[in-house]
């Protein structure tokens, strides 16, 4: 192993520093990651319903793209906390 210069050193604390902890992955991420493993695709068409969105205009191909969109668009309107309480009047299961 070669020693590290101190260049290569502070760019690797400053990786650490920016990476976000395991627990703390954003709430975009977390969501996402909520609807693409706990929902099929009846359960997101039946959250768009809720949402007042038409899954079928949204962008993504599948269901896991579909996913991604629903999360993107209340990203972009900083409405995520929203989208996280339909998905748990929906599937009061999931833990959001």
């Amino acid at each position: 192993m070669t020693p590290q210069g101190p260049g290569e050193q502070a760019l690797r604390k400053a990786i650490v520093t920016f990476r976000p902890a395991p627990d703390q992955t954003p709430q975009r991420i977390a969501l996402w990651h909520l609807l693409r493993d706990r929902t099929n695709a009846e359960e997101l068409r039946n959250l768009c319903f809720i949402l007042g969105l038409d899954y079928d205009a949204l962008p993504g191909t599948g269901r896991i793209g579909k996913a991604r969109e629903i999360v993107t668009h209340f990203d972009r309107r900083e409405e995520l906390d929203a989208l996280a309480a339909a998905l748990h009047q929906l599937r009061p299961d999931i833990e959001t």
